[in-house]
């Protein structure tokens, strides 16, 4: 029996398979393309590095916090505390309530699964413990937002999962 001899729904659904399986090999070959364009590690160049001093930045940040140092603003005591583009932050770093005035905070914006939005800004000290930077969100989601707040030889860390709605 020849193709040209089945009746006309079988050669429908030949077909159809056909059209079928040519659409998965174009998906697949779509979706390697992509994954190839976008390639990251799958894990952190610095991974050794931060496993060697992760028992010690636990430490550091447990000793820091039963002594008093604190970072707060409205990035943590609002609900939609950030908007998508530029977005001033200001935040105050203290010990027992005691203004920081020698201290470094740094900020880290990530997207979870990705490095592509990874980026971290340097805050400027303005007076008695306050710091100031302009932070850029390019999206709405969720995000990732850890302050490193510097203090002599120790880092105090703190991380907070914002969403940006706006």
């Amino acid at each position: 029996m020849k193709f040209k001899d089945l009746d006309k729904s079988v050669k429908a659904a030949f077909y159809a398979m056909g059209v079928i399986f040519i659409g998965l090999i174009a998906a697949t070959a779509i979706t390697i393309y992509i994954a190839n364009k976008g390639h990251e590690d799958v894990i952190d160049r610095n991974y050794y590095e931060k496993g060697l001093n992760y028992e010690k930045t636990l430490e550091d940040n447990r000793i820091m916090s039963e002594e008093g140092y604190t970072i707060t603003g409205n990035l943590f005591t609002e609900r939609l505390p950030l908007v998508s583009g530029k977005n001033q932050i200001e935040l105050t770093f203290q010990k027992k309530d005691r203004p920081i005035e020698d201290g470094q905070i740094l900020l880290i914006r990530e997207r979870g699964a990705t490095n592509k939005f990874t980026e971290s800004y340097q805050f400027t000290h303005l007076e008695k413990g306050k710091y100031k930077a302009e932070v850029e969100i390019p999206d709405l989601g969720q995000w990732v937002i850890t302050i490193y707040g510097k203090h002599g030889s120790r880092t105090f860390r703190k991380t907070a999962q914002i969403v940006v709605q706006r």
